[in-house]
């Protein structure tokens, strides 16, 4: 049986999930998302805006298939150029300068001339209004009444779109055309909308309806690449500026709207997450409630064991009294043993009396004894001392008066004799070598001044040397810093995948108990729901999913093949149709934990469809089906691949060669392939006459047939990979630190070297100014000099002798000193110890002699404390007999078991006995019962088990979102640079055919786009121009070359381009023309409108060209 093609529905999408497109042959389709739904209203209203953004991206994508179509009807269809959203007719009436106006337009290209104000651009302004745009889009008023026929009530108009298109919209609704009539009233500007079928009846009234068919059809109204207007067309043709170039490249491509709608998102996810914080604070105040209803709770419970506690607490107080008492009897009977010993020991004081008088009076004899000789012997020494102290200061006061004598000849002959003989001495030297002396002296220090002048220049030098070596040394440091922070950087990214491997062995150990937890740990229990709810008939047909439990590789080497071809398609769920597919989503949302998951609605068949017509015919040995190596347990789940994937049509090699050879030339291409996947390495071919190739990355198998095992061990080898060169990453910092710390020793030894060089710089300086400050006497006769050398001789000799004899006189002088100051200090040390032991023996006299008075008056107070201790001693005994007979009686009283240490003071457990007794009362005075306060939790803590499911849900939502919003905002920056990719090779190409060398430069920074053209001259160095600086035709051509470029990025039905020509001359006009006319016919699926003011002379009307010529304008009319 033939295949079915189907509707596909809205689904969530991970950013790792391939979008699922349905493939019909030689036409593009297109696909719908929608954003995940959450269980909440608030979680809704944040989706809606993550899902405005997202439908504006997927305005981008292929369009849906609306209806099925046999293979015939769509090999017709495709043939005939038929596609739908091209403009059949328009009808004005009343709008603008049209009263009446009626044009039938060609599905391929049409050509309207008019004079300026015959009503060209009006048409063009109508087409814009009539789909929908607003007024100030058209730039040609800002009010809509201002665009209705002056003196008329309103206008009208009517666009009949084409709907025959195998991407027909609503078909069975519609039929093969749509007619869209817009009424503008001329008193308040306001409008209706009605959207017809083909036989006339009125379908729909609503805007929304008309914005869903153009979404649909891929009508883009305000986008200036569909309809380029005429005074967008004059300043775009006219002014090339890069910044509105720019602006145009991002309108046409559409990615300025998909970053405003990702923008808007923030907002919105700002304002989830004060609703978060909000009910955050809901929940805290129930569990406060809780906790007080708890403890209500634990009151009531508590009552008998509050008794019990009083009944504790009395006995612990009386043992506590008890213990004090014991404790006070311990004190008490310790008091009396000290007394007792107290009065044994002055009692022995007191018969030791006579014993210690006797000894104290014995040691005061002995020591008065040596006292006596003593201080004889201390008196012949004191004499001894001081006259040996007479004879040191008398021989010591000599040798100081000597010393200073030899010391004032000394310094005579060393300070002004000696070098007056060697100033002599060099004087007449040098009358005697060189009568000229001085002149020499003078013309020696002038040479040196110059030498010093040199060293200096020269280390000058050397400190700027020293400098740049400073500098170069400090960017190298700072350059080493740079290096260092990057290397850390990178340490990062590699730990943060450590990190996620780590989840991955984790998720994939728990998988080894569950083998369905790989597609989320409640994927189970989510099946097991579905397989109720089908039980009780509430799907039409049970939901197929995750489709990768259904498939089956026999071959081993081909499983990481198919599933990096499948891709996120393995997670999918299929439904039968939509009611289906809004169930199964609603289910989903009670799994907040489970990944995000596409839902596919096709209607279910039984059977496998029949692909013996469509599926590739292949010898053995070119290679496997991709349909073949697989095994799928489920029909259903089988027809949605051949829809969806082709996967008859896809062909496995193992051999690079063997997949160049069946895609590289036609001749040998296979009927019906598709691509060919080869494994090693994992390359997509595609076949000619587009033979292309490309390098795939492939991913390990996580769906199909997983050994969980080996799967862990191998990403626990990737870890210890990753591991390592987090290693390697920090050895090469910490090389980098050493290195620094090099550069800083460099840096201090060249700041040292610079202070260095700059303080020898400053001695040159010092020294220059010494030779220059030199003053030069006149000659003396050698004579006299020499006369005054001899006497300076004479008193040098002369002093000399007699320091030589004072020397022999010092040393004796010493020597007699030493040996008086030597017997000074014998004397003066026998002296001292003699007046020690003096001072000894007088002490110890002393104290024998008042230990005896103080022995009488101890003897005479001991016996009056014996007294009183006795007396004491009996109050005391008392007291213990009075205790230990109260401590009996209070034992006798107490029932409990005795406690084992005070942990409380008495007053603390009275206080705890006066509140239990209270919190019984209170407890016994409410009526509540136990049950109540426990039904009252439960409901309370059951509220509170649900916001906080709530709570959770919405912050994973949230941090999905959040997620998501960032993934698309990298698709788009990918989208940029595909788009940047495709408008510069085109333009090239088109600029190409001229022979200019052309480039396109955009700087996303800076959001300006310039184009780059050499018209002539190109080899000429700096011939590049800017489009300002070339010629009016050309400058026309280079941007209608530029206008072409950005429609071969997008894929709309129809393009309208008006005064294209208004400032080219005859020939760039033509070049121009046929230009646009190729395009236009290398295009033949698309509809082409060009608007000019001049004639077409070498423009011939055919099938495909329709040339409109309007009548020329009624000056007198409004």
């Amino acid at each position: 049986m033939g295949r079915k093609r189907v509707k596909e529905p809205a689904s969530s999408k991970d950013e790792s999930e391939e979008e699922i497109s349905q493939e019909i042959p030689k036409k593009r389709v297109r696909k719908n998302t929608q954003s995940l739904q959450s269980s909440q209203n608030k979680e809704n209203h944040v989706q809606n805006h993550a899902e405005n953004a997202m439908q504006t991206i997927t305005s981008l994508q292929p369009r849906a298939v609306s209806r099925n179509l046999p293979s015939s009807v769509i090999s017709e269809k495709l043939a005939a150029n038929l596609r739908s959203g091209k403009i059949k007719k328009i009808i004005l009436q009343n709008f603008m300068c049209h009263s009446n106006f009626e044009v039938n337009l060609n599905r391929c290209v049409n050509v309207i001339v008019g004079l300026n104000g015959s009503g060209k651009s009006a048409i063009l302004t109508a087409i814009s209004i009539g789909l929908g745009s607003r007024a100030v889009a058209t730039a040609r008023s800002t009010n809509l009444k201002d665009l209705v026929r002056r003196g008329e009530a309103s206008a009208t108009i009517e666009i009949t779109l084409a709907n025959d298109g195998i991407d027909a919209y609503d078909y069975e609704t519609y039929g093969d055309q749509i007619t869209i009539v817009r009424t503008i009233s001329a008193a308040t500007g306001a409008s209706s909308y009605k959207l017809k079928s083909e036989n006339g009846r009125t379908v729909s009234t609503s805007r929304q309806d008309l914005v869903k068919m153009c979404m649909c059809l891929n009508i883009q109204v305000e986008n200036p690449v569909l309809i380029l207007n005429q005074d967008a067309a004059r300043s775009f043709l006219k002014e090339c500026d890069p910044k509105k170039l720019y602006s145009l490249f991002m309108k046409a491509t559409q990615i300025e709207i998909i970053i405003e709608k990702l923008n808007s998102c923030f907002k919105t996810a700002v304002e989830a997450k004060n609703q978060t914080e909000v009910l955050n604070k809901t929940i805290k105040l129930y569990e406060a409630d809780i906790e007080v209803i708890k403890q209500k709770h634990s009151r009531l419970q508590s009552v008998q064991s509050l008794r019990k506690k009083i009944e504790n607490t009395k006995n612990e107080i009386a043992w506590i009294q008890v213990i004090i008492v014991e404790n006070e009897l311990s004190l008490v009977r310790n008091d009396l043993e000290k007394k007792k010993e107290e009065v044994r020991r002055l009692n022995d004081f007191i018969n030791n009396k006579e014993k210690y008088e006797k000894e104290q009076k014995e040691k005061i004899r002995e020591c008065g004894t040596s006292f006596k000789q003593l201080e004889q012997s201390s008196k012949i020494d004191a004499e001894k001392c001081e006259q040996a102290r007479k004879d040191y200061d008398t021989e010591n006061n000599k040798l100081s008066e000597f010393e200073n004598t030899l010391k004032s000849h000394i310094e005579k002959v060393s300070k002004k004799i000696v070098p007056n003989i060697a100033q002599l001495e060099q004087e007449i030297s040098d009358h005697e070598n060189n009568p000229t002396s001085i002149d020499n002296l003078r013309r020696m220090n002038e040479a040196k001044i110059e030498e010093l002048m040199t060293k200096q220049v020269d280390l000058k030098h050397v400190i700027e040397n020293c400098k740049r070596d400073y500098q170069n040394f400090m960017q190298s440091l700072e350059d080493k810093d740079t290096e260092v922070d990057e290397y850390k950087k990178s340490l990062h990214r590699e730990q943060d995948k450590v990190v996620r491997m780590e989840n991955q062995i984790s998720q994939y150990k728990n998988a080894t108990k569950d083998k369905l937890s790989v597609y989320g740990p409640s994927m189970s229990q989510f099946l097991k729901d579905i397989e109720n709810l089908t039980r009780q008939k509430r799907f039409s047909a049970m939901p197929r999913g995750p489709i990768g439990r259904f498939i089956e590789v026999p071959q081993q080497k081909y499983r990481e093949t198919v599933e990096n071809i499948l891709e996120g398609f393995l997670t999918s769920f299929v439904v039968n149709n939509d009611q289906d597919r809004i169930l199964l989503m609603k289910l989903k949302k009670k799994y907040p934990n489970l990944r995000p998951i596409q839902f596919i609605t096709t209607e279910f068949v039984d059977q496998v469809y029949d692909i013996s017509n469509g599926s590739v015919q292949i010898s053995e040995g070119e290679g496997e089906l991709l349909i073949d190596i697989m095994r799928v347990s489920d029909p259903v789940v089988m027809n949605c691949l051949i829809d969806h994937k082709k996967i008859e049509r896809i062909v496995i090699v193992e051999d690079q060669r063997m997949a160049v050879h069946l895609t590289q030339h036609k001749q040998n291409v296979p009927k019906n392939l598709l691509r060919v996947i080869l494994t090693n390495p994992f390359s997509d071919y595609f076949p000619a006459p587009n033979y292309r190739s490309y390098s795939l990355r492939s991913k390990p198998v996580r769906f199909i047939q997983v050994n969980f095992k080996e799967l862990i061990n191998a990403i626990q080898r990737d870890k210890v990979r990753q591991e390592e060169r987090c290693l390697q990453l920090q050895s090469k910092i910490r090389e980098i630190e050493v290195e620094k710390v090099k550069f800083k020793k460099l840096i201090n030894n060249k700041k040292d070297m610079m202070n260095e060089l700059q303080v020898k710089q400053s001695n040159y300086t010092k020294e220059i100014a010494e030779i220059q400050a030199v003053e030069y006497p006149d000659n003396t006769d050698i004579e006299y000099l020499r006369k005054n050398l001899n006497e300076e001789k004479e008193r040098k000799i002369q002093i000399e002798a007699k320091i030589e004899h004072l020397k022999e006189k010092h040393q004796t002088l010493k020597d007699i000193v030493k040996n008086r100051k030597e017997v000074l200090d014998r004397y003066f040390a026998e002296s001292r110890k003699s007046r020690d032991e003096m001072r000894k023996m007088q002490l110890e006299i002393e104290a024998a002699q008042r230990k005896l008075d103080l022995m009488q008056n101890e003897i005479n107070t001991k016996g009056r404390q014996i007294t009183a201790l006795k007396d004491e001693e009996h109050a005391f005994l008392q007291r213990v007999l009075d205790l230990e007979g109260k401590i009996a009686n209070m034992k006798s009283k107490i029932k409990g078991n005795r406690i084992s240490k005070i942990t409380h003071t008495e007053d603390y457990l009275k206080q705890t006995i006066r509140s239990a007794e209270h919190r019984i009362a209170t407890i016994e005075s409410n009526n509540e019962s136990i049950e109540e306060v426990e039904l009252l939790m439960k409901n309370k803590m059951d509220q509170v088990a649900d916001m906080k499911q709530i709570h959770q849900t919405f912050e994973a939502v949230m941090k999905r979102l959040s997620e998501l919003r960032e993934s698309r905002y990298i698709f788009v920056r990918k989208l940029r640079q595909h788009m940047t990719l495709r408008v510069k090779h085109k333009f090239h190409q088109l600029m190409s055919l001229r022979n200019y060398t052309a480039d396109i430069d955009i700087d996303h920074k800076e959001q300006i786009l310039k184009l780059s053209v050499i018209p002539r001259d190109s080899e000429i160095e700096g011939a590049v121009s800017s489009t300002k600086s070339l010629s009016g035709g050309e400058r026309s051509y280079s941007t209608v070359a530029f206008l072409i470029s950005l429609w071969n990025c997008v894929d709309h039905p129809f393009y309208f381009l008006d005064e294209y020509d208004v400032f080219s001359d005859e020939y760039n006009r033509h070049i121009m023309t046929q230009l646009l006319l190729n395009e236009a016919d290398r295009r033949k699926d698309k509809q082409f409108g060009f608007l000019t003011p001049q004639e077409f002379s070498n423009i011939v009307a055919s099938n495909t060209i329709t040339i409109h010529k309007l009548r020329d304008p009624d000056r007198l009319d409004n």
